[in-house]
């Protein structure tokens, strides 16, 4: 419902040309997937399943009426894009790189790290949720990562890249009836973390932000 397509642009690799280059859509699904999709006729290479949607294949099939939406993989990828020679060619062999990160809005709490640097072969880079250590005020998984470098966090004098997230959705707060009074537990906060590792680099909230 709210996962907008990510188009990857691989440029002239393989039989591709500079002027055919090799496209490939990136876009999740409420039946609980991220799909890879090829752009020039619409196949799809591949589809990654989080194992804690596994309810959602049940709720699909009872395909019941008169009930609340069900909810997959339903954030906006982005994407992380490393063309060492910057010849305009994704190209694995070489060492180029392109990872896909996403998470799942109202279908949980989780954001995942897929290398898609060969779209033909994907592999898992990492995931973050609630119970991952450091990350307890993480709710469900609506902001989008932002890709970005942060001045004095390098390797060897280089900067490396980390994404920033907000902690989320708090639905047991937010969707509270109105009158009630539920303390919030989560979604106070922002996330800095490391792009290839998924290590938490920094949190921040308002109890350790200083307002002087």
């Amino acid at each position: 419902l709210h996962s907008r397509p990510l188009v990857l642009n691989y440029g002239a690799r393989g039989s591709h040309t500079a002027t055919n280059p090799d496209i490939r859509i990136v876009v999740g699904t409420n039946a609980g997937f991220l799909h890879m999709f090829d752009n020039a006729d619409g196949a799809e290479d591949w589809a990654f399943f989080p194992k804690e949607l596994a309810a959602v294949l049940d709720q699909r099939r009872d395909n019941a009426t008169g009930r609340d939406p069900v909810y997959g993989v339903d954030a906006s990828p982005v994407l992380y894009s490393k063309d060492i020679n910057r010849d305009g060619t994704i190209d694995s062999t070489a060492g180029d790189k392109l990872y896909v990160y996403f998470g799942l809005r109202r279908g949980g709490t989780s954001y995942y790290a897929l290398d898609v640097s060969n779209p033909d072969s994907p592999a898992f880079l990492w995931k973050i949720d609630g119970n991952t250590a450091g990350f307890g005020e993480l709710g469900q998984s609506w902001s989008v990562p932002v890709l970005t470098r942060v001045p004095g966090y390098a390797s060897d004098g280089v900067p490396k890249p980390v994404l920033v997230f907000g902690a989320g959705y708090d639905a047991t707060q937010e969707d509270k009836p109105t009158g009630s009074n539920v303390t919030p537990t989560m979604g106070r906060g922002v996330f800095v973390v490391e792009a290839q590792t998924g290590q938490l680099i920094q949190f921040l909230n308002p109890m350790t932000i200083s307002t002087t």
